[in-house]
């Protein structure tokens, strides 16, 4: 408890020479509050709060705050982006959606291209995601060419083909962390998950590399109502924790691509607080990693859902997306500027959601989808009449209407 204290006095210091002191004192006070379920930890002498924001001090994190600032004027940034560099993939899991995309992958240079002007409009949080991010060889000059004082960059893998020599790359490109999906403790379960033989002896070599290279090394892993049930969610924190986890990302089911017509698979409220009290007793506890549960971090007492609002997702082929898992297309990158589709989604993602768009909407984007997307007009048509705006009260606090 000494250390823990002492941990947070030390970040505590270093954040008040910020303009974090600006925000109003009752979303001070509300982040006081709600901090006694995070886990501040160091890495590379940064303090971390969890892979899916910048860590501190940094320039990524300095532009958080101005990008919560500009928030509360109305002027709302994209602080998270995640890309689907490519849908290629080797395994075939069970939930995945993106064998279902008809997309080709782009060219180098016009990845770059797409990275520059997300950090034109101010992200400073950029995700890869896939497919299998590290099937393109051009991986490590993409991620080069980022600016690190301006976006965290982060990984999410399968582990396939991250190899000691690639973790190192990876780390001297630029790479902050990487996230390895794992589904079960148990080898054969993992492997019929993701329809891979040998998918269980990848992730763990592949932690095992990330963590000798000094990457900061996050599992994430779907938290079904089977494993909700049996508390096997529990044995995999001890288990991704001796592993030399930094953090465990806890997800729900989106019913999305293989999974978008099967309602069985959507949890309950009840099972989203059970994974919601998880982060909060974890995360109190010192032998266990950092867990991150997204059925807590975007529940109605957080930030919500902010996909399109401060959350925007670029697929493979340059469709811009609210989330990786909704797929909305509010236009593509090829045709048009990114500044451009940003603001037409925006206008109508124009606050935060209590709850997951997707999971709202399912039936109704499964009974439209052409090529895996709906298009843009149908994408705006549908957003203007299904929004309640509940503001979750992170939002709230912070001055959002």
């Amino acid at each position: 408890m000494l250390e823990k204290i002492k941990l947070q006095y030390q970040a505590y210091k270093i954040l008040r020479t910020k303009n974090i002191t600006l925000f109003p004192k009752k979303f001070l006070f509300y982040l006081l509050i709600k901090s006694q379920y995070e886990k501040l930890s160091l890495h590379d002498g940064k303090f971390v709060i969890s892979s899916d924001l910048p860590p501190f001090p940094s320039g990524a994190f300095d532009r958080l705050i101005e990008a919560l600032h500009s928030t509360r004027e109305q002027e709302v940034i994209p602080i998270y982006a995640s890309f689907s560099i490519t849908n290629k993939c080797v395994y075939n899991c069970w939930h995945c959606y993106i064998n279902s995309l008809k997309e080709e992958d782009m060219p180098t240079e016009d990845a770059i291209k797409i990275l520059y002007k997300l950090q034109e409009l101010g992200t400073s949080v950029i995700a890869f995601t896939g497919g299998e991010p590290l099937l393109r060889k051009d991986i490590c000059e993409i991620i080069s060419k980022i600016d690190a004082d301006k976006s965290s960059v982060v990984l999410f893998t399968t582990a396939y083909g991250l190899t000691k020599e690639k973790a190192e790359d990876l780390k001297q490109a630029g790479l902050f962390g990487v996230i390895i999906g794992l589904e079960h403790t148990n080898k054969k379960m993992q492997d019929k998950l993701r329809n891979y033989d040998d998918s269980y002896e990848r992730a763990l070599e592949g932690i095992k590399n990330a963590k000798n290279s000094g990457l900061y090394v996050g599992i994430s892993t779907v938290a079904t109502k089977e494993r909700i049930k049996t508390g096997e969610i529990w044995d995999f924190i001890k288990f991704a924790g001796k592993q030399g986890a930094d953090e465990v990302l806890i997800l729900e089911p989106i019913p999305v691509g293989k999974i978008i017509d099967e309602d069985e698979v959507i949890l309950t409220n009840k099972e989203r607080k059970q994974l919601a009290n998880i982060q909060k007793k974890v995360n109190k506890k010192k032998r266990y990693p950092r867990v991150l549960s997204y059925p807590y971090r975007e529940s109605k007492q957080v930030i919500g859902c902010c996909g399109g609002y401060q959350y925007i997702h670029v697929t493979a082929s340059g469709n811009i997306c609210p989330c990786s898992f909704t797929p909305l297309s509010f236009g593509n990158v090829k045709k048009e500027e990114l500044s451009v589709i940003w603001k037409r989604m925006n206008t109508v993602f124009n606050t935060p959601e209590a709850d997951c768009f997707m999971v709202k909407n399912y039936k109704y984007i499964s009974q439209h989808l052409e090529d895996g997307f709906i298009n843009p007009e149908k994408s705006v048509e549908l957003c203007s009449s299904c929004r309640n705006h509940n503001v979750p009260l992170f939002y709230k606090k912070l001055g959002v209407k």
